[in-house]
């Protein structure tokens, strides 16, 4: 029996990126088909089921058309881990494809198993024919010997015995002839029973989630018709039936008429054989109805079976109906190369896991250990620093919830947009808005038995909240910005952040953190707890460490400041003494002043300190004769220094992370120089600790007695205000204050408050016996012996702070107002509430 294919087979068009070789203008290109042209390369971006011909990529722009894949010289790394997902969702969609094409296949062996069965059926009955036949032919032989027998008695007495042999012979031959076919039958029917169960129930429970899971962004394309699909099945079932009924009653009439038949001619020869050949007639008649009757019942069960089967799956496929065709939208949305909340959405909606990664730390009355353990998705998960030649183990370099991007933000006809991703033809760090940019996340803190515990996860679960940085005034941003480079002025004067320039200093403070924000705009903050909070929970989530200095350093240590040895004229070098010079770093800055005063070193903040040259980077350090050394400085214009020129330290250029080999480190050469503490730290792709203090411009203490200060912060950046009694009716105060156990000297922390809810973390308790740089919390905290008034943060530590400083460091001694050259600032978005373009 031909059996009869009813699927529609649908062309999905490409799965993966398809290579055409050079662009043709002639041609017609389709979804992910790629080309090159003029030493780039492009990929297709027409809708779904269409295709474009005579339309050219734009050298080195995305369009509506062709998306950019490569430039000449090269992939970028962001944009090939970009491509390398994509590639692998191309995997899961063919996986996905061949999942259908496989349940296509199953279904049609199951067609073919029942068309098997009506085949053995047929032959049952063609056996039961046959079978008919030889009686007859016995029964031609009977008369033969009748006739013969009215010539001579003794002929047909002679004929009577081998009619008799042949008979039984034939109604052996009849008998063997259905056991056989019952035989066959039943293996068949035990055979086909057991691959439909095998297949169908393997299938259903391996494959079911599968299906569900990959199909989501497929299933509408492949035109799904469950009802089509449920009447299939249904219709194919019952002419299975009716065929094996059918046939079944076809084989009872006919062995009926075979006894018949049999029964008259051969009655004349003897009631003995009739009775015989009725016998056998009868037993073949019911053997053959039972037969057909159990056929028919299992091919009811069986079908009856799938066809819940199947209706299961498909209500499931239903079910999930709404989120396909919101999907399907989606992805549509991907396609554009506009960067929006939709974009990234979609974009991180694909990379979530649902997995929860989890540290735990002694409280300080449990053990004064400044290392913890990881639990949950986090458990043997290893991190290393990665240095300028030395590329450290990163196990979170995969992982979505901790991959970052460098992007840049604009201020574009009064909305801030992400305009470009590193990679991207327009990405201008130097002269844009340059942020790291992460997924949303959710997290949740907690102290039980003795332990201070902190989870992180890209799914929400029981307890845990989203990310402040994350939130808007109607919902979730999908995506999550920090600035990436401390606070300096790009070729236009903009204070921001920005690629190759040097720190803005004698600026920043709580005070003018917030004037400088309101001249960008009320989205705008410059320094946020926010950013600082990512950054200390992100260490102690990827490191299990509190003590930042042994891990990621940090520049607390390279405070020098030293007179020329040799005084030149016209030279963009300036000569020290050689156990001087060698103390200075290739990478790093130095200002050069004439400060008239060969005596004492001027202070950094003093014109005189860099009247010859501000903040210029050490390109290298040579050899002038056995007791000097000279530093080569990148600097436009030549210099004269004379006997009172001062050299001195300063900090770090920002741009230094992208020699770095990884996304967390320093920019030494090998990590044993980490901890000398000479070198600024990346985390995240984010650069901080340059050499000067941060001062958060959304967060100040207002002090409630000489130990103890309350701490305000403001969650909407449209709030910010240097009004003090302002502040406090708008900003929220944290439910816990900041301790320590003596005013006017370091106290080291030993407890941290966690806010998740309010995006700032404090050390609520420092000083206690035992605390210090390699205990608790290691790092240190300052408070002056004020009664009243307010003070501002100064966060991570300067040049020559030393051991005190890192992650959690805070000096607490200066008012609102307070600005100096060790103290900078970081631009933020992550103050804002309101909505991006």
């Amino acid at each position: 029996m031909k059996t009869e294919n009813h699927y529609t087979e649908t062309d999905l068009g490409n799965i993966s990126l398809n290579p055409r070789g050079e662009y043709d203008p002639e041609a017609f290109y389709e979804y992910l088909d790629t080309v090159s042209m003029d030493g780039g390369s492009y990929m297709c971006l027409a809708e779904l089921g269409t295709k474009i011909t005579g339309t050219p990529p734009v050298p080195g722009i995305n369009t509506e058309h062709w998306q950019v894949l490569t430039l000449p010289g090269g992939l970028t790394p962001e944009y090939i881990t970009m491509h390398d997902e994509v590639t692998e969702k191309a995997k899961q969609v063919e996986v996905s494809r061949a999942a259908v094409e496989l349940s296509q296949s199953e279904i049609e062996a199951m067609q073919a198993d029942v068309a098997q069965l009506h085949k053995d059926t047929q032959d049952s009955a063609q056996s039961a024919l046959a079978s008919k036949n030889q009686a007859a032919g016995y029964a031609s032989a009977a008369d033969t010997s009748r006739q013969a027998a009215e010539r001579a008695k003794q002929d047909v007495d002679a004929q009577i015995p081998n009619i008799d042999a042949k008979l039984q012979a034939a109604l052996n031959e009849i008998d063997t002839t259905r056991q056989s076919a019952n035989t066959a039958v039943k293996k068949q029917e035990e055979l086909s029973v057991q691959a439909v169960k095998d297949q169908t129930g393997t299938y259903i429970t391996e494959q079911k989630n599968l299906a569900k899971q990959e199909l989501d962004e497929k299933v509408n394309d492949f035109g799904l018709n469950v009802d089509a699909i449920k009447k299939q099945v249904a219709d194919e079932g019952s002419k299975q039936v009716e065929a094996v009924r059918t046939a079944g009653n076809t084989a009872v009439q006919e062995i009926g008429t075979v006894k018949s038949t049999a029964v008259q001619e051969v009655q004349t020869e003897g009631t003995a054989q009739i009775e015989k050949v009725s016998a056998k007639g009868t037993e073949q008649v019911q053997a053959a109805a039972d037969t057909g009757a159990q056929q028919v019942q299992l091919v009811k069960t069986e079908g009856q079976k799938q066809l819940a089967d199947v209706q299961q799956a498909a209500q499931e496929i239903v079910a999930d109906r709404e989120q396909i065709n919101t999907n399907k939208k989606d992805i549509s949305d991907l396609k554009t190369s506009d960067y929006t909340d939709t974009f990234f959405r979609n974009f991180f909606a694909m990379q979530r896991t649902g997995k929860k990664y989890t540290v735990r730390f002694p409280l300080w009355e449990t053990s004064q250990v400044a290392t913890g353990e990881k639990l949950d998705d986090n458990t043997g998960l290893i991190v290393e620093a990665s240095t300028i030649t030395e590329k450290g183990r990163d196990d979170y370099e995969t992982i979505p919830l901790f991959r970052t991007y460098d992007c840049n933000v604009e201020k574009i006809d009064g909305k801030l947009k992400i305009t470009a991703m590193k990679g991207d033809v327009g990405f201008d760090p130097k002269e844009k808005d340059t942020f790291v940019l992460g997924m949303p996340y959710y997290h949740k803190a907690w102290e039980q038995d003795g332990y201070l515990y902190y989870s992180r996860s890209d799914t929400p679960h029981e307890g845990y909240v989203l990310c402040p940085e994350a939130r808007k005034t109607d919902g979730m941003r999908n995506f999550c910005l920090y600035g990436k480079y401390v606070a300096g002025r790009n070729s236009q004067g903009t204070l921001g952040s920005y690629y190759g320039v040097n720190p803005t200093r004698n600026l920043p403070s709580y005070n003018n953190n917030v004037t400088e924000a309101k001249k960008r705009g009320d989205e705008y903050c410059f320094g946020s707890s926010y950013d600082y909070a990512y950054i200390q929970t992100t260490f102690l989530l990827k490191y299990a460490n509190k003590n930042w200095n042994n891990v990621l350093g940090g520049c607390f240590t390279y405070s020098f400041q030293y007179l020329v040895s040799i005084p030149e004229s016209n030279a963009k070098r300036v000569v020290l003494k050689k156990t001087e010079a060698d103390k200075f770093l290739i990478g790093s800055c130095v200002i050069v002043g004439d400060s008239g005063d060969g005596s004492k070193a001027p202070d950094r903040s003093a014109a005189v300190a860099y009247n010859l040259c501000d903040s210029a980077k050490i390109v290298d350090i040579v050899e002038v004769d056995a007791e000097n050394k000279a530093l080569v400085l990148d600097i436009a214009s030549n210099i004269t220094t004379t006997a009172t020129t001062w050299v001195s330290t300063i900090h770090w250029e920002s741009g230094f992370s992208d020699d770095i080999l990884g996304r967390d480190g320093c920019p030494c050469q090998t990590k044993s120089q980490i901890s000398s503490m000479l070198y600024p730290s990346v985390i995240q792709g984010i650069e901080l600790m340059v050499g000067g203090y941060e001062v958060p411009g959304n967060t100040f203490m207002d002090i409630v007695d000489g130990l103890t200060r309350d701490v305000y912060v403001c969650i909407d950046s449209t709030k910010l205000t240097t009004n003090v009694t302002t502040a406090k009716e708008t900003y929220v105060k944290l439910a816990k204050q900041m301790t320590v156990e003596r005013n006017n000297e370091w106290n080291y922390g030993t407890e941290i408050f966690i806010d998740t809810e309010n995006g700032m973390n404090i050390i609520t308790k420092a000083g206690a016996s035992g605390s210090g740089t390699n205990t608790g919390f290691c790092d240190g905290i300052y408070f002056d012996a004020a009664e009243t008034g307010q003070r501002e943060f100064l966060l991570l530590g300067y040049l020559g702070s030393w051991s005190t400083c890192g992650a959690f460091f805070s000096s607490c001694y200066y008012g609102l107002g307070g600005a100096g050259w060790h103290v900078l600032a970081r631009l933020s978005l992550n103050v804002f509430r309101g909505e991006f373009a």
